[in-house]
């Protein structure tokens, strides 16, 4: 085998590993993304957000007193499931 025909073998090598990098890539992101929208700890008919967010399995919500912060917070109405929000900079999400 010449020089020339070892550099093109060890190209086409390289965008074949390349190739399947991003496949995998892309594979996980995917996966994630599906895992993600399965979320069991989000109750779409929640109407505040402690209703609507549950903690994980391993947490619990503490008990707050009326006149707190976290009180306020865990009480604050959510929108409808599905609705558009706007991210930092104004655009819709």
């Amino acid at each position: 085998m010449n020089h020339k025909t070892k550099k093109i073998n060890l190209f086409a090598l390289s965008i074949i590993v390349i190739t399947a990098s991003i496949i995998m890539l892309v594979s996980s992101f995917t996966k994630y993304n599906q895992a993600e929208s399965q979320n069991t700890n989000i109750y779409p008919e929640g109407k505040t957000l402690a209703s609507r967010f549950n903690p994980p399995a391993e947490f619990h919500r503490i008990e707050a007193s009326e006149n707190s912060f976290a009180y306020y917070l865990q009480t604050l109405p959510s929108k409808k499931s599905g609705s558009k929000v706007r991210l930092y900079n104004g655009i819709f999400k």
